[in-house]
């Protein structure tokens, strides 16, 4: 078909490239077209230049066809073409501009083209926040599209009209609305308006809480973009937005890091506050709160400069969680945070407004502003019934909140389990252990004031069941499988190829610059697949009491760990009653408990050097140090054969059977007491079948499984070139007891990509996360397996934590590097116990007792880098 000027214009939004062609080819055309079509060539160029997010040759492309109509004496081009520049003067940060466009065109246009600048205005009115004016706007605008049979613009209405029910938090009203423009976009075969709604039923899934879809919804929107030729970093803000709302901040930013990338490239700088904005909430997350405040007040001052007066409001909300979290409780703050209230409402934002507002109540209590505080959080509390989980959470928050201050703390903590019962329903709908674990930061506040209601009525059971009912819930779900779980199992064979073939190639150069490169897209797909899985098997809101404890405490104490401010506290459970003592300052236990991890290391390195004799003297010191500051208040009741110690998640890597109250003590290490009761609920395993595998790289691996397998009779053994980790992780189904002898990686950065390295490359976290029946007991002969990741709610990454979400009873594992002879003898002799009928927990405290006292050096550092964690030994049955 010959290209026309109308033709041009009537696909330029929805194949711009395609427009942008037959445009050029008319104005560059030999017979030269006429001033019309001259004017409609360059509004499709402007159009498509729109779309295609390069806003300063569609401004260009605009500003050149009003010229040529206002030459040319055609005034009504001239308004048409100014409604769509006003779109484009939105869209780049010139609202007031856009503006003047609109209401200079509607001095012109009559009829449906009135309407149509009107639905336009709008949605500029939408831009600028101003959401009240907007819908009222729509709302006739569509109505008249409707009767006229327009069905183009009744779908760009409708369109609009779903963005501000998104952004307004009507999430029901906003998926009816984009479904019905989408509908009207397909039977107009208009793929790009499809595609942007697509793109709007991605954020109101994640508005409504059900992130699994919003994700795979932003995956298929993703590969209509690249299909369409729209850039990469179109909507990234929301796909961060949706992100954040899982509290995965650091896939957030790297998303925000990978969209900025492409904004430079591009010379793009329209979205770049909105991407900062979303940065600074992924800095709050993760506690970075002067980065956090830097990025909010330059998005701020952004906003600001661009007229965007709603966007600055929420820039400056961040700008007070920030300086709030960093300790400030000023009344410039308190005035502040009022006054991003009262904008944030004004401009209809009404989820950040009630957060704002629980900061000012916050910050008045703070400063003994009691009237003050109850009129700030009476707003906030009448949110706890709303639509969005994070405005409910902040409801209760603020509900508990008022409770406290009218002296009714029964009532208090009755609004914070509300909460706490929100996020864990949220929660059961999430499979990836990732998105679990970051739930946990949805409750971080309503746990901290139920703790600290906790400990101002002093009594130690309810110090217990506060610290129980937040701790480690993710690991009470076991991981589920995504829907694409084939494609998962491919890609992490092939992340498995890459990661090994990096192990053996020079550490720089280009080939492994190419293979890092690779990895890194890897590992972000695994991601990706992994955060569709969807929860299926709830696991309870009960949380067991320190009474339910007693029947399985026979001959045990049960120490929790519970850390109030920057003091480390125990609630002692034994003989029918539970305790509270004040240990010490967790600086303290942090800064001696580095000092130890540091000697066993350099013991473990080097157990023959001359100064191995002055570090185990240090270390002998070190861990009696720790030992008076953790177990000193309470070792009267610890006069006990078997320890179960739950720690918060900074002290699980302690070397618990090295301290004197722990020698010659059976002790499990557990993250939770549910966790406990469950793993020692489980049955005995139905059979004996044992799997031990050596991974290559260890001089005494294969030794150490070859002598470990006479003594347990005919154990499944790969080793060489047969232990690959699919073979590795087929054996370990359903298994009784498995011993890996392997080199291990913790990964701090993304500890579900820690690994053990087998013949092919790692058996990661995620292939574990695949195994239905996981092994009863595993022993991990590796270095620094042991170790996890603690977040939120002491949620635990790593894994340990895969293994005893799964299912696993007792998992032995290293917490510091071992050396590898040492560890060798040290593993020999254990499993000859656990041949003899001893129980996980015993063998290895008689094995750490034994190399503690006759092996020199070598001995108490390959002692103390293991502990047992879950259920060490059998728990007698509840009468």
């Amino acid at each position: 078909m010959a290209a026309s000027a109308e033709h041009a214009l009537t696909i330029a939004t929805g194949e711009p490239k395609a427009a942008r062609a037959e445009a050029r080819e008319i104005l560059t055309s030999r017979d030269r077209p006429s001033a019309r079509d001259s004017i409609i060539a360059y509004r499709a160029l402007g159009l498509a230049a729109r779309t295609l997010m390069d806003f300063e040759e569609s401004l260009d492309c605009f500003a050149t066809a009003i010229e040529l109509a206002q030459r040319a004496g055609v005034e009504d081009e001239a308004a048409r073409t100014k409604v769509s520049r006003a779109a484009t003067f939105a869209l780049s940060g010139q609202p007031d501009d856009a503006l003047v466009d609109i209401d200079a065109a509607l001095r012109i246009l009559t009829g449906h083209e009135y309407t149509e600048a009107l639905n336009q205005k709008a949605a500029i009115l939408c831009v600028m926040g101003r959401f009240d004016e907007a819908l009222a706007e729509m709302n006739r605008t569509i109505r008249v599209f409707h009767q006229l049979g327009n069905t183009v613009w009744e779908a760009r209405a409708r369109a609009n009209r779903s963005y501000v029910h998104m952004m307004t938090g009507a999430v029901d009203a906003g998926e009816r609305e984009a479904r019905a423009a989408q509908a009207l976009y397909q039977s107009l075969g208009h793929e790009t308006g499809v595609a942007y709604m697509a793109h709007h039923l991605a954020v109101l899934a994640g508005l409504r809480g059900d992130i699994p879809t919003a994700l795979d919804r932003f995956g298929q929107v993703e590969k209509s973009y690249r299909k369409l030729g729209i850039p990469g970093e179109q909507g990234a803000d929301a796909q961060v937005s949706i992100l954040l709302s899982a509290h995965l901040a650091r896939d957030a930013l790297r998303v925000a890091a990978v969209a900025l990338d492409e904004l430079a490239h591009n010379d793009n700088t329209s979205a770049v506050p909105e991407l900062l904005l979303a940065a600074a909430r992924a800095e709050v997350m993760l506690d970075d709160h002067a980065r956090a405040r830097a990025a909010a007040e330059e998005a701020s001052a952004n906003f600001t400069k661009r007229g965007l007066h709603a966007w600055a409001a929420n820039a400056d909300l961040l700008v007070v969680s920030a300086r709030f979290a960093m300790g400030e409780r000023s009344a410039e703050l308190q005035a502040m945070a009022e006054a991003t209230a009262q904008s944030l409402a004004h401009w209809a934002w009404p989820a950040a407004s009630l957060d704002a507002q629980l900061l000012a109540g916050r910050i008045a209590l703070s400063r003994g502003q009691r009237v003050q505080a109850l009129q700030l959080l009476s707003v906030a509390a009448a949110h706890h019934r709303g639509r969005a989980l994070a405005s409910r959470v902040s409801g209760w928050h603020a509900r508990a909140l008022i409770e406290v201050i009218e002296g009714r703390p029964r009532s208090a903590q009755r609004a914070l389990t509300a909460g706490l019962t929100l996020v864990e329903d949220f929660r059961e709908a999430l499979g990836a252990t990732e998105m679990r674990v970051g739930a946990a930061g949805h409750a971080r506040d309503l746990a901290k004031l139920g703790m600290e209601l906790a400990f101002a009525q002093g009594r130690a059971a309810e110090i217990f069941s506060w610290s129980e009912r937040y701790r480690a819930a993710a690991l009470l779900q076991r991981p589920s499988r995504p829907p694409k779980d084939r494609q998962l199992a491919k890609t992490l064979t092939r992340l498995r190829a890459v990661s090994g073939r990096l192990e053996q190639t020079a550490v720089e150069g280009p080939v492994a610059a190419q293979l890092r490169r690779q990895q890194r897209d890897l590992e972000d797909q695994v991601r990706r697949l992994s955060y569709l899985a969807r929860g299926r098997s709830p696991a309870s809101h009960r949380r067991p009491s320190a009474s339910a404890l007693r029947p399985y405490l026979r001959r045990s104490a049960w120490v929790q760990l519970v850390i109030n401010d920057d003091e480390l506290h125990a609630v002692i459970v034994k003989s029918g009653t539970a305790r509270h003592s004040r240990l010490a300052l967790l600086s303290q236990i942090r800064k001696e408990l580095a000092a130890v991890r540091f000697d066993l290391g350099h013991l473990a390195r080097r157990p023959k050097s001359a100064s191995a004799a002055t570090m185990r003297a240090n270390l002998e010191h070190g861990l009696d140090h720790l030992d008076e500051l953790i177990f000193g208040p309470v070792r009267s009741l610890l006069q006990v054969e078997r320890l179960v110690v739950s720690p918060p998640g900074e002290l699980m890597a302690l070397p618990w059977n090295l301290l004197r109250s722990g020698r010659g003590r059976l002790v499990s290490v557990v993250p939770s007491a549910a966790l406990w009761l469950r793993a020692a609920a489980q049955p005995p395993p139905k059979g004996t079948r044992s799997v031990l595998a050596a991974g290559p790289g260890l001089r005494h691996a294969t030794q150490e499984v070859t002598a470990i397998a006479g003594l347990l009779g005919a154990p499944t053994t790969l080793m060489g070139a047969n232990a690959t980790a699919s073979a590795v992780a087929r054996a370990l189904e359903g298994a009784a007891l498995a011993h890996l002898a392997c080199h291990g990686n913790f990964r701090a950065d993304n500890p579900s990509f820690s690994s053990l390295q087998f013949a092919d490359g790692p058996l990661y976290v995620y292939d574990l996360e695949r195994l239905r029946r996981p092994p009863q007991v595993m022993v991990l002969s590796a270095c620094e397996s042991g170790r996890a990741a603690a977040s939120a709610g002491d949620e635990l990454r790593g894994l340990i934590a895969a293994l005893l979400s799964l299912g696993t009873r007792a998992v032995i594992a290293s917490v510091v590097p071992v050396h590898d002879e040492a560890s060798h003898g040290f593993m020999i002799a254990m499993h000859r116990r656990l041949a003899a009928g001893a129980s996980p927990a015993g063998a290895l405290a008689e094995t750490q007792e034994a190399f503690r006292q006759d092996q020199g050096a070598a001995g108490i550092a390959v002692a103390g880098a293991f502990l047992c964690f879950g259920a060490g030994w059998p728990v007698i049955e509840s009468p």
